[in-house]
């Protein structure tokens, strides 16, 4: 499988523009996946200030996910370019539960639409609903966490192999996907919490009480869902191999300073949260903290793939790889890219330019 293979430009382009749509791909997620398991548990409980940021983040949730799919969709094309042999393998590895992806995205974002249509005639059934579309979005976050950790595990034969009658098996033993998820789950339930805190904050001039209550549950939501990210964190580095971990504890200096300061952000994300959860001016700490946030995200995704390559040494050498540059394929990308954005953006201002109006 080490044979190269004909990349369309160069890895490290490849990579670069990966770990930029990826970043953006993986904000908008956290805060659609996040956002609607915490409107959710708003609806759920039921109070005066739980069903107005409920209906706030239940309108814009729908955009939220429409620019998460225009995101995803540039890093899933660049991992095949990457990783061909070994996306489309894992993909038939998992044969026929790997069709819940695109299923349950167009039936989440359906729902999402359709929730905010009708928010007024759904009354009760809005929390059940919301809790569908986390479960939907959630069973995509499990398929991409399990189709990467085969992918990266393909080279273990006691994990994934041909049986003698010539089918494919996946040992049920082999649990790598779970701390993955899990690290990921909490990671957008403190997203969305940061969310909501952040909008408070912005709240407090027009509506101080509920800007203070706001930015209190949000920063309370942020902090114990990155406490269990942490906590996740830890086991998913535990669960890998002992001679890829050793790249992120010393034997990479850039790999090791990043995993640092990952860890490092972390922890100062979630004092932050702290202190601007009992501060009576939490602007500037719980911005700091919505920064270190954005930091960690965008550092997970090039450590994800620093670990990722040093998982598959031996099997798949990047590094190994031919490529030739293909200018109309990247020229079309560029275009394809600075459309949707145009359409992004002229959703946002036409988005922002109705609700003034009304």
């Amino acid at each position: 499988m080490n044979a190269p293979y004909l990349i369309p430009a160069p890895p490290v382009l490849i990579s670069v523009l990966s770990y930029i749509t990826l970043s953006a791909h993986l904000i908008l997620m956290n805060l659609t996946l996040g956002g609607s398991l915490l409107v959710s548990i708003y609806l759920f409980k039921r109070k005066e200030k739980h069903l107005a940021i409920a209906e706030a983040m239940a309108r814009r949730l729908p955009f939220m996910m429409a620019f998460a799919v225009v995101f995803g969709a540039a890093p899933m094309i660049f991992v095949q370019a990457l990783y061909p042999s070994l996306f489309f393998r894992s993909a038939v590895f998992m044969s026929g539960w790997f069709l819940i992806i695109p299923a349950a995205v167009f039936a989440s974002f359906s729902l999402l639409f359709f929730l905010s249509a009708r928010w007024d005639a759904l009354e009760r059934w809005r929390a059940y609903l919301y809790l569908c579309v986390s479960a939907m979005l959630g069973s995509v976050l499990f398929s991409f966490c399990r189709l990467f950790a085969v992918m990266e595990n393909l080279g273990e034969k006691k994990l994934v192999g041909y049986d003698i009658g010539g089918s494919y098996f996946i040992d049920p033993a082999f649990l790598d996907m779970i701390p993955r998820f899990l690290h990921s789950f909490f990671a957008s339930v403190a997203v969305a919490g940061l969310w909501v805190a952040i909008w408070g904050i912005m709240k407090l001039n027009r509506e101080p009480e509920q800007g203070r209550w706001q930015y209190r549950s949000g920063a309370t939501w942020f902090s114990s869902a990155t406490i269990m990210a942490i906590g996740t964190g830890v086991w998913r580095l535990a669960d890998i191999p002992g001679d890829s971990m050793m790249t992120v504890l010393g034997r990479d200096l850039f790999s090791t300073s990043l995993f640092a300061a990952l860890l490092l952000s972390s922890v100062c994300a979630l004092t932050f949260a702290l202190l601007g959860m009992n501060s009576i001016k939490p602007s500037f700490f719980l911005k700091i903290a919505a920064v270190l946030t954005i930091f960690e995200i965008a550092g997970m995704v090039v450590l994800r793939d620093i670990l990722r390559q040093a998982e598959l040494s031996g099997l798949y050498d990047l590094g190994a790889q031919r490529a030739h540059f293909q200018w109309a394929a990247f020229l079309i990308f560029v275009l394809c890219c600075t459309v949707s954005l145009f359409f992004c953006v002229d959703l946002v201002k036409k988005t922002r330019s109705g609700r003034k109006n009304s």
